[in-house]
């Protein structure tokens, strides 16, 4: 049997798409056997009274906010058998120095997964004490790691650019196709545009913002749905007033489970007109749910446009505007299509059991030494 960890700081739900997507990894890897090979699959986070996510057929680990508690949990897991490969998810915070340093004291070869926290927006975030947790610990811990995983081409060029030389398996993110829904929706008055993601600087929601000021749309509303950061929110509701914005764009706050579903099923078409992203799981999702999207060139979509899904553009004011301006005109039956087209590619390259059978052959490579993938560079 291989027994492998992940590691990830925190589950909660307000924590966004890097919480999401290691509970669906996870999980999905735990479903997926490999031939006669069995797999115990722990993941250990934080402890917290927020709503978090659950992975199924997963042993999870909770750990009191100490480098102490966390180290002491995963030894008792090591004890009951030790660990075949640790994956850590995300970097700078203690919790990923702990379990590194864990890796690091066992022999136990360690994989990283930045998600987007080495792009080069992110290192400028915060910039100084990246750069003191850099030359302290975090460079040592990233030069530990076996083998990386980045979930597009774009975040492995950033760590090569780093001078990390290490293996990188190339595994996007995945996705599942949501349930039809169980009845036909009430007639909607007018059609709407959503934002859900992060209330955060990076996601260039003043830009769309003052797009649709410009374009004032008749018959559509806006919809900028997630979980505030910094106090974005209250930024972002100013702007909406003083742009006389306040009957046409709404802020409903966080939405999880079927207030999420509701806003992607009454939606007719997503943006996300973001600074950096590694992935941007939100993409996917909406594509899950039929939704054309727009979304910039510092996200790896590209094939949004070969596809005929979206529309791929830079992350200025001017093309936001232009992209935005172009989806509304758009007849409804055409965004459907758009929205068809996106629901095919998430089915052909982005469901989870793909995902999950890529990321165990990078493991068992890892491992076992067998055949390299082609998508290890």
């Amino acid at each position: 049997m291989i027994h492998l960890l992940h590691s990830v700081d925190s589950l909660a739900v307000s924590n966004g798409g890097l919480p999401l997507a290691v509970s669906e990894l996870a999980s999905a890897v735990a479903k997926t056997q490999s031939g006669k090979i069995l797999h115990q699959i722990d993941l250990i986070s934080s402890r917290t009274k927020l709503p978090c996510f659950h992975p199924d057929q997963v042993n999870l680990i909770t750990a009191r906010n100490s480098t102490r508690h966390w180290r002491e949990q995963m030894e008792t897991a090591q004890q009951q058998q030790p660990f075949n490969l640790i994956h850590q998810h995300g970097i700078w915070v203690r919790s990923s120095h702990t379990t590194a340093a864990f890796a690091r004291r066992h022999g136990s070869p360690l994989v990283i997964s930045p998600h987007g926290m080495l792009e080069p927006w992110a290192l400028k975030h915060h910039a100084f004490r990246k750069q003191i947790a850099m030359w302290l610990y975090q460079k040592r811990n990233l030069q530990q790691a076996v083998a990386f995983h980045a979930t597009c081409e774009a975040e492995a060029e950033h760590i090569r650019d780093l001078g990390f030389s290490q293996n990188i398996a190339i595994i996007a993110n995945g996705v599942t196709i949501p349930e039809p829904p169980s009845s036909d929706p009430d007639p909607a008055t007018h059609r709407t545009a959503l934002f859900l993601s992060r209330l955060h600087p990076k996601k260039g929601i003043p830009m769309l913002l003052d797009a649709w000021a410009k374009i004032n749309p008749p018959d559509w509303k806006l919809v900028i749905a997630g979980n505030d950061e910094g106090h974005h929110l209250d930024e972002l509701k100013m702007q909406s007033q003083q742009l006389g914005l306040s009957s046409t764009v709404t802020f409903p706050g966080s939405l999880y489970d079927e207030d999420k579903t509701r806003a992607f099923q009454q939606a007719d078409l997503f943006i996300l007109p973001s600074h950096s992203e590694n992935f941007g799981i939100a993409i996917a999702e909406a594509l899950a749910y039929g939704l054309p999207v727009i979304t910039t060139r510092e996200t790896p979509w590209q094939i949004l446009e070969q596809k005929n899904c979206g529309w791929w553009i830079d992350a200025t004011p001017q093309a936001v505007t232009s992209s935005l301006q172009k989806a509304l005109q758009l007849p409804p039956s055409e965004l459907q299509a758009m929205g068809q087209s996106g629901k095919d590619l998430v089915t052909e390259k982005f469901l989870w059991p793909k995902i999950a059978k890529q990321m165990l052959s990078f493991y068992h490579w890892l491992i076992d030494e067998g055949e390299k993938p082609d998508y290890i560079i």
